[in-house]
């Protein structure tokens, strides 16, 4: 809270003044003193060239420097504990009384209780490394509840005095007290309910201790730099080495397997994994054995348990590549070992087993095209007299008709204008003379005439047109001109080319033309 009597545009004019002495004495002392002045050395301010380029920089940033001053003052308060008067920004607020380090009771100017706290600190190992949490822990008058607040001067301006941090923590944060004094109604809405220790404290001990259940098990020993994994035959899983970096004061510890595959590297609170995986772990212990002890058990904790990490790693991949694929496989629209019945273009019917793969799923994908036969090959798994497998594959240029037993969808391999090659397609319409096609991986349909080698892609839409109706329907009106009056008994503007119900429309029309 400002000073009611402070004077924000008075201030302003003096930084302003200020601003322009600094950047005045500034550009002089470079355009005369500077050794770039005298010599025409690397660049000359002086020159015109440059000196207008930098010169505007230079005064930008004395500005910025001086309103980050201005908002400074503005904000911080004038605090100071005087024979346990405290005051703000000169005027008396309260009495604060030091009991003991860190423990105090705030008392109005006629020494009436107000409250009692301490500000305590509790050092903890999670699963980012050595977190320090710092709290108060306040309590009213005659009474032994404790309410507990977080302690966090994050924004706040710092003094050296501990009260001076403890009273602005209790201005600007939990708004307790101000420069007019204490604030009765912020206290009583605080003590209105109880205040618990922050439960995320102990959640990341819990967290912890539960991670840790598994360096446990591994019966971790260290014998000079060696990694040992304990048991009926004690095992050397890897080594450690170390090394203090004296210029950013840090150490360094780089963690090998049991084949000497450097498997992570910790340095500036991160261990960088060989998978190009991170862990963020802080730790403030400046032992460097103790150091590479606690990082080795943080990767264990996240299952890098050495040993020969490269062969692990390759089974993990593997392990995770097939789960993935796995997932994809039930959302796509691929068949994948369905119960199905082929029936062949000579008239036979064989049941089995079929996957019938229309497009490559994306986590099969190595960034090369694939030479497999998407949506133009099915594979059919049936039994032999012996009772082994048998796998039979049937090509969608064979005129194969496929139909599902769950589903009873069906699918027939067609050839189409403007596609590669014959693929199976799903029977939408299967009326005698024109039927009706829809392909699983462009969505488009597909009309075909049982005399003709090819069908028609009907889309009364693409990505380049919108509205690609009126085109289209010239299209089939020339694939269909064995029937000449179909033009004249089809209300075009009433048929959606993008929809089966809409293309039924024309077979029907096509069919009592014939």
């Amino acid at each position: 809270m400002l000073n009611p009597t402070y004077d924000l545009q008075k201030e302003i004019q003096i930084y302003s003044f200020v601003v322009d002495f600094i950047d005045f004495t500034f550009y002089r002392f470079w355009k005369y003193n500077s050794p770039f002045a005298e010599y025409n050395y690397c660049i000359k301010i002086t020159n015109n060239k440059y000196h207008n380029k930098l010169y505007p920089i230079m005064k930008k940033k004395l500005l910025i420097a001086t309103l980050f001053l201005i908002s400074i003052s503005t904000i911080a308060q004038d605090v100071k504990v005087k024979k346990d008067i405290l005051s703000i920004n000169k005027n008396e607020v309260c009495k604060l009384i030091k009991i003991e380090l860190n423990h105090y009771d705030l008392k109005d100017l006629n020494d009436k209780d107000i409250l009692s706290f301490k500000v305590e600190s509790e050092n903890i190992i999670s699963l980012k490394g050595d977190e320090t949490f710092k709290f108060f822990k306040f309590s009213k008058p005659n009474n032994n509840d404790v309410y507990f607040s977080d302690y966090d001067n994050t924004g706040l301006k710092f003094s050296l005095s501990n009260e001076k941090n403890i009273v602005r923590h209790l201005v600007k944060k939990n708004e307790f007290i101000s420069d007019t004094g204490i604030n009765y109604d912020k206290i009583n809405d605080f003590f209105a309910e109880p205040r618990p220790r922050n439960s995320s404290v102990d959640e990341k001990i819990a967290q912890f201790k539960e991670a840790y259940k598994v360096v446990k098990d591994f019966d971790l020993k260290f014998d000079k730099n060696n990694i040992i994994k304990g048991g009926a035959e004690d095992i050397i899983i890897g080594h450690y080495k170390t090394n203090y970096n004296s210029s950013t004061k840090q150490t360094i510890v780089k963690v090998y397997d049991a084949t000497n595959f450097l498997t992570g590297t910790y340095q500036k609170g991160e261990i960088s994994l060989f998978n190009k995986n991170s862990i963020d772990y802080t730790l403030k212990s400046t032992n460097s054995d103790e150091i590479a002890k606690r990082v080795i058990e943080r990767m264990i904790m996240s299952g890098y348990t050495l040993g020969d990490m490269q062969t692990k790693q390759f089974n993990i991949n593997r392990e995770n590549h097939k789960n993935e694929v796995l997932a994809e496989m039930k959302t796509s629209d691929n068949i994948y070992k369905k119960e199905a019945t082929v029936y062949t273009a000579e008239g036979e019917k064989i049941e089995g087993i079929l996957t019938l793969e229309f497009y490559e799923l994306e986590s099969e994908k190595s960034g090369m095209s694939s030479l497999q036969n998407y949506g133009g090959v099915a594979s059919l798994k049936t039994k032999k007299e012996n009772g082994k497998d048998k796998y039979t594959t049937y090509k969608a240029k064979d005129g194969v008709k496929i139909c599902l037993k769950e589903s009873g969808d069906c699918y027939a391999g067609i050839a189409t204008k403007g596609v590669t090659g014959p693929k199976f397609n799903l029977i939408v319409n299967d009326t005698e003379n024109l039927k009706l096609y829809k392909s699983i991986t462009s969505k488009y349909h597909i009309l075909k005439k049982d005399n003709e080698e090819k069908g028609i892609i009907v889309e009364g839409s693409t990505i380049f047109k919108k509205d690609n109706s009126e085109k289209m329907f010239e299209k089939l009106f020339e694939y269909l001109n064995d029937c000449p009056t179909l033009k004249d008994n089809l209300n075009t503007s009433e048929i959606n080319l993008d929809e089966a119900e809409g293309l039924k429309k024309i077979i029907t029309a096509y069919k009592n033309c014939k």
